[in-house]
């Protein structure tokens, strides 16, 4: 189970397992194989492809997510690993 940002066609979850020193084996999973089906109450299920968020869009997001959850920000300060952003769009 994870927070997710609506936004728009697309659900962003961070990969923050809790400020750990290593990515979480879901991130892993999907950097292999980055197809996947999710589920959530408000939107159903969704055949989904993964990709990580760079750049000026990760950073506005990033803000956005503290907003939602304030604790991303302590996650993020207790450990040297760059908290991925994942974007997951609707498969073709």
């Amino acid at each position: 189970m994870l927070l997710y940002l609506d936004d728009g066609p697309r659900v962003i979850i961070v990969a923050s397992f809790g400020g750990h020193s290593d990515h979480p084996e879901w991130w892993k999973n999907l950097l292999a194989e980055p197809s996947c089906r999710i589920w959530s109450a408000k939107r159903g299920a969704e055949s989904m492809v993964a990709s990580e968020l760079e750049g000026d869009e990760r950073e506005a997001l990033w803000e956005r997510l503290i907003s939602m959850y304030s604790p991303y920000a302590g996650y993020q300060e207790k450990t040297t690993r760059r908290i991925p952003l994942v974007a997951l769009s609707p498969a073709e």
